[in-house]
């Protein structure tokens, strides 16, 4: 991602929401540093992806709502914010993540993509705004979005998803070059069982995402099984993990629709880790 170190305009950006309309939540009221509640939020979601933060993080305590980025695994404090300010923030982005606002006692997720306007014209007019995401005139960043109510209130997490083509590849994720030959060879044989571990933001999706998009050619049968699919490959069959189904339960089901490789995004249970072991034995890349 490239971003004009110095000057960006906030005021700029948009949202796409998923299945429900954009409404404006700010009263107008409350500021921050002179900032009301939407242009606040724009800024600190652009900040975080300068610094190619993973995690965005609004925590509610008693007197104060703090912000933090989680950058390579480790969380940084960014802010302090006052309480009512803090809830106006989290209220705006459970709008634009489609959630519901007056729903304050139970859990919820959702997802938004926030969009830039690149387009020639508009930085011509402003001379401010200069990313680059992508082709087009729209481009953006996806945002899986995670609420939970804590005795203080709502906590709110964002865990970004953009995937931009020039970090799809191992020696951009900091792959000694040594290990690439070794790590691409065995991505490519025909059966077998790799595992990716780590810490929370350790660049684990990632990895998995770079990989499968290393196999990924018309000779070959791919499914992933993750909870949720954070970022769409083309090509790859893609399934979401549902309360009614597990990783253990669907992978076994897979097994009948003739796959060559095998995508688990999470081993947590005996079943998924039987599975995973019979299918690396029976011909399929797990």
């Amino acid at each position: 991602m490239q971003f004009d170190e110095e000057q960006y305009d906030a005021s700029k950006l948009s949202f796409a929401v998923v299945e429900n309309a954009l409404i404006n939540t700010d009263s107008g009221s409350e500021v921050y540093d002179g900032m009301r509640a939407p242009f606040f939020l724009n800024r600190q979601l652009v900040e975080a992806l300068k610094i190619n933060a993973s995690d965005i993080h609004f925590e509610s305590f008693a007197e104060s709502v703090v912000l933090r980025f989680r950058v390579d695994g480790v969380m940084r404090e960014v802010l302090e914010l006052p309480k009512e300010f803090g809830r106006l923030v989290i209220t705006r982005l459970k709008v634009i993540a489609g959630l519901d606002i007056s729903e304050q006692n139970l859990s919820q997720s959702g997802r938004f993509k926030m969009s830039f306007d690149i387009s020639e014209q508009n930085l011509s007019q402003s001379g401010r705004f200069k990313m680059s995401f992508g082709t087009g005139e729209q481009a953006g960043v996806d945002f899986r979005c995670s609420v939970i109510p804590t005795i203080y209130g709502e906590t709110l997490n964002l865990r970004v998803l953009y995937l931009p083509e020039a970090f799809m590849n191992l020696e951009m994720l900091g792959f000694d070059q040594s290990l690439v030959a070794p790590v691409l060879y065995h991505a490519n044989r025909t059966q077998g069982l790799i595992l990716i571990t780590g810490p929370t933001g350790g660049g684990k999706t990632v990895t998995l995402y770079t990989l499968l998009k290393h196999i990924n050619t018309r000779t070959r049968s791919i499914f992933t099984i993750e909870d949720p699919v954070e970022i769409e490959l083309p090509g790859i069959n893609q399934i979401s993990i549902t309360s009614e189904n597990s990783f253990g339960s669907i992978a076994r089901g897979l097994l009948r629709q003739d796959p060559d490789v095998i995508m688990i995004g999470e081993m947590r249970d005996r079943e998924s880790c039987e599975v995973a072991v019979h299918a690396s034995n029976t011909g399929h890349l797990v």
